[in-house]
């Protein structure tokens, strides 16, 4: 799978979740202040979905093969939300929603730029947007980026996947090389979008 295809996957899974307000085919949403939300585990659904129906192999909740300090100081294994096409060609994908700490994504940034794949990938779900939203949240992406561990790196491409579900939108770009990313590249101007 290339990053074409990957984001092929990314924005059908997309159309799915904003196909309804309050559901995903028979997946029902949970509510939050009484409006109905998309997470982590809707996007998931989404995705293997979408993965099952085009014949792609995948795992959820892999076990990485390197060690980490996740929490604690013990090097101990973490898991990759997504893994698709398992094997040599393995995609990974980390799953994120709303606002999350720039700790948290430093977190799985290490995951992806040292777990040995053909490519990597973070798929954001934003419930609304704003002007001011999308540059906050990839700015989270690029000092989260610049600040993570960059020990036992291993080259491959990267996509940042972000949807926005009120608009019914999302926006991406694709590196070529995650462990040399130059900040100025996160900028919002460098990323496609598509509406649906």
């Amino acid at each position: 799978m290339n990053t074409d295809e990957l984001a092929d996957v990314f924005r059908e899974a997309s159309e799915r979740l904003c196909e309804k307000s309050d559901r995903c085919e028979r997946l029902i949403y949970p509510l939050r202040a009484n409006q109905p939300i998309v997470r982590e585990p809707e996007v998931m659904h989404a995705i293997t979905t979408v993965v099952i129906r085009r014949g792609i192999d995948f795992g959820i909740e892999v076990p990485t093969k390197g060690r980490y300090i996740i929490s604690g100081v013990k090097p101990d294994r973490a898991n990759i939300d997504i893994v698709i096409a398992p094997g040599a060609n393995q995609i990974n994908v980390e799953l994120k929603e709303g606002q999350p700490s720039e700790h948290s994504l430093q977190k799985d940034f290490m995951k992806l730029r040292s777990e040995l794949c053909a490519g990597c990938a973070f798929f954001h779900v934003l419930q609304k947007s704003n002007k001011a939203t999308l540059p906050t949240i990839i700015g989270k992406y690029a000092s989260a980026y610049e600040n993570s561990s960059q020990e036992h790196q291993l080259p491959k491409w990267f996509m940042l996947y972000i949807l926005i579900r009120n608009q019914r939108m999302c926006r991406w770009k694709t590196f070529d090389d995650v462990t040399c990313i130059p900040k100025h590249q996160f900028d919002i101007a460098n990323f496609m979008s598509a509406r649906f």
